[in-house]
């Protein structure tokens, strides 16, 4: 497991309510939105083009996305932006205005989760309203998509930069037939997320995935609270979450992690317990030291002496907590 694999887990279970504006007013085909009814200094959220998907379907297209972070809920200028947003609702009982609620709050605690400076601009009673809605429809049968394309994220550290970016939502089904609707309300949600095309300039400098995708489980009533936290405003929080499946690509490399983590504010307070295997991982080793980035290489290098070796590649057991990685029961710096 390297540093880059667990600070990519950490910093994406982030991600997960995250997914764009509302729906379309009447007849705006050319409206632009502003604060999405959230109160500064939760984020400002612009978007043009906003058009309401055709019937039976139901959801939004836009373009032109932009989230802003307001400098009186960071000390640094954070933002997010895409040429084009694409959002699906599996249900008709998410109204418009809960879309529009539930979109720009994630969209606000992604920015502070980002920024690293957990001011808790948005406050708890907001989030945690803004995510019931969405709760309620993954309970009664409801699913949603959102994918974006051309993204960039700014922040403190750089600029990263993606083709395409999805994320999904849904409820894990109890077995048809067997219960009525709504029955499985407490049935685990499911939370797929892909980032393809991934660049960008960080500093310090790492080694970003080409691609990366994850599936995490977690109860839905942890929803709220996940969003609440992300945003910074419940700093005690943890959230236990699966991970059915991780997976990363860095040119010929391949990295798959599952196990199990804890969802927190900050990287410090997040740990998690995962078995990962990698492929052509010397190719990564190499290109580490390449770039003569010092730390990562040998961060990378300690943990292939570690490693357990068998045809298919390597292996091993990777903990993360109090901050402090370890490969193997072996502790790996990464800082």
């Amino acid at each position: 497991m390297t540093s880059l694999t667990i600070r990519a887990t950490i910093a994406l279970l982030l991600l997960l309510l995250s997914w764009g504006p509302a729906k379309a007013a009447e007849g705006g085909a050319d409206a632009t939105t502003s604060g999405l009814q959230l109160p500064l200094p939760c984020a400002s959220v612009h978007a043009s083009g906003l058009q309401s998907l055709a019937p039976p379907a139901h959801g939004v297209t836009a373009e032109a996305y932009r989230v802003h972070l307001p400098a009186a809920a960071s000390r640094h200028a954070v933002s997010m932006s895409a040429s084009s947003l694409r959002v699906e609702s599996g249900t008709a009982d998410t109204s418009d205005a809960d879309l529009e609620r539930a979109s720009s709050a994630a969209a606000a605690a992604l920015l502070v989760a980002l920024s690293g400076d957990h001011h808790g601009g948005c406050d708890t009673a907001l989030l945690h309203d803004a995510a019931a809605p969405i709760v309620h429809g993954l309970a009664h049968g409801g699913g949603y998509v959102a994918t974006w394309l051309n993204v960039t994220l700014r922040g403190a550290s750089g600029v990263v930069t993606a083709h395409r970016m999805q994320l999904r939502l849904e409820a894990h089904r109890m077995q048809e037939g067997l219960h009525a609707p709504g029955a499985d309300a407490a049935a685990p949600v499911q939370v797929a997320f892909s980032l393809e095309g991934v660049a960008g300039r960080l500093k310090p400098p790492t080694l970003l995935p080409d691609t990366l995708a994850w599936r995490i489980s977690l109860p839905p009533s942890s929803l709220p609270t996940l969003l609440a936290a992300t945003g910074g405003s419940t700093p005690s929080a943890q959230i236990p979450v699966t991970v059915d499946d991780l997976r990363l690509t860095q040119g010929k490399s391949i990295i798959d992690a599952k196990g199990s983590a804890i969802a927190a504010p900050t990287p410090l307070a997040s740990s998690a317990d995962l078995h990962v295997t990698a492929r052509d991982y010397d190719d990564l080793v190499e290109k580490a030291a390449s770039a003569d980035m010092v730390r990562l290489h040998t961060a990378l290098f300690l943990s292939s002496l570690v490693a357990k070796r068998d045809a298919d590649g390597l292996q091993w057991q990777v903990t993360y907590h109090d901050g402090v990685l370890a490969v193997n029961h072996v502790p790996i710096p990464v800082r």
